[in-house]
């Protein structure tokens, strides 16, 4: 992730809540920022630091604040495989 820091010189939002933002200091340029369609946070158990070869029991609850709605059902992905455990969807 990169800081961005510039010289908005104008604000303005679309119908579907697109943000735009222009600068005309240095470069000339609109930004689009958009939000996502879903919005969630989690709680888990996860440890600093794992010593190799330990048995590590992870749980982890995943609480959604926002879905669109007609964004379909959400899936749930944790992916470990750094870990050498295989992916596991739910």
């Amino acid at each position: 992730m990169a800081d961005v820091w510039g010289y908005p010189m104008g604000v303005i939002s679309d119908q579907q809540g697109h943000l735009y933002v222009t600068s005309d200091q240095g470069h000339k340029l609109v930004l689009r920022i958009e939000h996502s369609p879903i919005v969630a946070s989690w709680e888990h158990n996860l440890p600093d630091s794992v010593a190799s070869g330990a048995v590590l029991d992870v749980e982890a609850i995943v609480h959604i604040d926002r879905l669109a709605t007609d964004g379909g059902t959400p899936v749930l992905t944790a992916d470990l495989s750094a870990l050498g455990v295989a992916r596991t969807h739910r």
